[in-house]
């Protein structure tokens, strides 16, 4: 229904070929009010059209839904060590505890570990051999394991930056 178009004689609708129909009285209404609709009472109910008062309520409507709560992967810090073994103490206990840059994680077990620490503290020819595996696996530098004059059994595996657990 095209309402701009207008005739004053029956015809059809040159648009959408519907047929133009007079326009009555009770159809007019004037300039800033409101048009009216009149529903008979049967097709109120099969519409289910309420009437009453205006009253002030929340409007705000309960919806469930069902849905995946899912971490962020932005923020998701993947630490690996540089030697098997297994950890032996683990300080951070909870998920959100905050850890600081340079802050043990864990005190980690490593078997090759421990056997380069006594190589480097027996001497001889590995030596320089142990050295590098010792500080490719961040281990203690060998003038702090000679002042104790043994080997560490657990490394501790620091942060590399600050994060949340």
């Amino acid at each position: 229904m095209h309402p701009h178009i207008t005739d004053d004689k029956p015809s059809s609708c040159p648009i959408c070929g519907m047929d133009l129909v007079p326009r009555t009285r009770e159809a007019a209404h004037a300039p800033g009010q409101a048009a009216s609709v009149a529903l008979s009472p049967a097709l109120q109910q099969s519409l289910g059209v309420r009437i009453g008062h205006p009253e002030r309520r929340s409007l705000a409507p309960l919806f469930r839904v069902g849905a995946r709560v899912v971490p962020d992967a932005s923020g998701v810090v993947r630490l690996s060590t540089r030697s098997e073994g297994w950890i032996e103490r683990l300080h951070v206990r909870a998920v959100g505890d905050p850890v600081r840059r340079g802050a043990v994680v864990a005190e980690i077990y490593s078997p090759d570990l421990v056997q380069a620490q006594e190589e480097l503290l027996l001497g001889g020819r590995s030596v320089a051999g142990a050295r590098e595996r010792c500080a490719g696996w961040g281990s203690p530098t060998a003038t702090s394991m000679r002042s104790s004059s043994r080997a560490n059994r657990a490394a501790g595996f620091r942060s590399g930056r600050p994060w949340m657990a």
